[in-house]
């Protein structure tokens, strides 16, 4: 990035070559203005004082997020199917969903 902090449009299409985007002529100046402002942005979080502030990788306190696995009991097949309109050899029946063509 050039040093007034602005994303020149070279620098916007060897961006675009490495991202494998097509860019035209119309949306180059837009992206590259666009690129320039998140730049600026990322460069005011730069002046934040973060000297005793702690690296975080997790924001909720949480341990862990997965409950455990417990079994608990559930239907039988037969609770299961008695309200189907449609059963065949202890499954639900339905209409096919896809069609062959």
């Amino acid at each position: 990035m050039s040093n007034n902090g602005k994303i020149t449009l070279e620098e916007l299409q060897h961006i675009a070559q490495l991202s494998r985007l097509e860019v035209n002529g119309e949306e180059e100046q837009k992206l590259a203005d666009q690129l320039s402002q998140t730049a600026e942005y990322i460069d005011v979080l730069n002046e934040l004082n973060t000297d005793d502030v702690l690296p975080t990788a997790q924001v909720n306190q949480n341990k862990s997020i997965f409950r455990e696995d417990v079994i608990n009991p559930s239907f039988t097949q037969k609770e299961a199917l008695s309200q189907a309109i449609d059963t065949y050899d202890g499954y639900f029946k339905t209409k096919a969903t896809i069609n062959k063509k």
